[in-house]
């Protein structure tokens, strides 16, 4: 009994003590959390202060270069106006040199190409022509120059031939009018010969009739001069056969040479002949071959200027008018490029900063401090705690327990 009261004794003095010493303590850590407070509330202010000062100097730099940001688009606009004057003015003169360059390739070098064109067809038409009348006349020469060699050589043959024939026909002659002539001499050497015959019978009678008065001798003499005159013709008909012979083989020979001399004239005529005959034929192919060629290149040369030259022109002005519309085109491309206006980016000026909120110095609270009944009530408790506590080691129960 008397340990519960010591133990709620010891109790409510340690409570007392220690409430004392917790306010004191208190009184301590609040005036430490009240300089804490003022040190903080003055570092915020000036952190305030400082942030302000910052987000007005951010702000004028912000607005500084959103003036620099809207002097260089104005700049920009500025240098687009001049861009696009010397786009109008660049794109007038580009015009105006292609308008003539084109001009140029498709007018004036279509026309002189027209003129070359035109000279060179009109050269070549007369080349063709001079030409073909050239090999024309050429062909006619040869053929009258040939014709005439031809005739040459025939008539050199025919001439050949009527010298042949004459000298045979002045051979002929030579030898009849020799064979005549051997003939009449000996005809007139034969009646000579019986004219003296005669005489001499005549004579040789007159004589024996003379001098015997006729008989057998004068016969025998006469008949002897009659033997004498028949052999005389018997030679001149031996002759006479002889010179037929002569002139039988002479006529056979002289016909045979004649014959074989003729024939070759008549064979080199018609060598001749058929050479001309070929040669004829053959100017005629060549004259015809000459006129097809002269018509086939005309024909030519007139089909390449009509079906490859001329559709050339039309090709040349479509590709002129298809350049100047090209020209055209670029040139309102640029006129429209120079005509678009330059828009300038918008640009807002930054807000002005607006102050945060001033800091606020923390209240601190006053300490807590233990009243006199919470210190009673405390003490209490802690005495019965305490009295409990003695009373259960001493006694094994409860101090509760032995109140109850």
């Amino acid at each position: 009994m008397w340990g519960a009261v010591i133990g709620a004794a010891l109790g409510i003095g340690q409570s007392v003590l220690g409430a004392t010493s917790a306010n004191d303590e208190a009184k301590k850590q609040a005036k430490k959390q009240q300089q804490a407070a003022q040190q903080q509330y003055d570092f915020a202010v000036r952190e305030w202060e400082f942030a302000n000062k910052q987000a007005n100097l951010q702000w004028e730099w912000d607005m500084a270069r959103t003036n620099q940001l809207r002097d260089v688009e104005l700049q920009k606009a500025q240098d687009q106006a001049n861009y696009a004057n010397m786009l109008i003015h660049n794109a007038g003169q580009n015009l105006s040199i292609n308008q003539a360059a084109l001009a140029d390739r498709f007018v004036t070098e279509e026309k002189l190409r027209g003129q070359q064109v035109g000279m060179e067809y009109a050269y070549g038409q007369g080349k063709l022509q001079s030409e073909y009348q050239y090999q024309s006349t050429q062909l006619a020469m040869d053929q009258l120059e040939q014709s005439r060699q031809f005739l040459n050589q025939i008539n050199l043959l025919g001439n050949q031939s009527n010298s042949v024939l004459q000298r045979y026909q002045d051979d002929t002659t030579d030898l009849m009018a020799s064979l005549t002539l051997d003939e009449a001499r000996d005809t007139l050497g034969y009646h000579l010969q019986q004219i003296a015959a005669m005489e001499q019978d005549g004579r040789i009678s007159a004589v024996v009739s003379a001098q015997q008065g006729g008989g057998a001798t004068s016969q025998r003499l006469a008949l002897s001069a009659a033997q004498a005159a028949g052999r005389t013709y018997a030679e001149l008909d031996q002759k006479a056969r002889s010179r037929d012979l002569k002139v039988a083989m002479a006529n056979t020979t002289m016909r045979n040479s004649t014959n074989a001399e003729m024939t070759r004239f008549a064979l080199q005529s018609q060598d001749q002949i058929a050479r001309g005959d070929y040669a004829y034929g053959k100017a005629k192919r060549d004259q015809e071959l000459l006129s097809s060629t002269y018509n086939r290149d005309t024909t030519y040369q007139a089909n390449v200027l009509e079906k490859l030259t001329m559709p050339t022109f039309d090709l040349g002005q479509r590709q002129y008018g298809r350049e100047l519309a090209a020209l055209q085109i670029q040139t309102d491309a640029k006129l429209y490029e120079a005509a678009q206006p330059y828009r300038m980016a918008p640009f807002l000026d930054p807000l002005k900063p607006t102050p945060g909120l001033r800091p606020e110095l923390a209240t601190v609270g006053s300490p807590s401090k233990v009243g006199t009944a919470g210190l009673i009530g405390s003490a209490l408790v802690n005495g019965l705690s305490t009295a409990e506590t003695y009373n259960k080691a001493a006694t094994g129960k409860s101090l509760f327990e032995k109140l109850g």
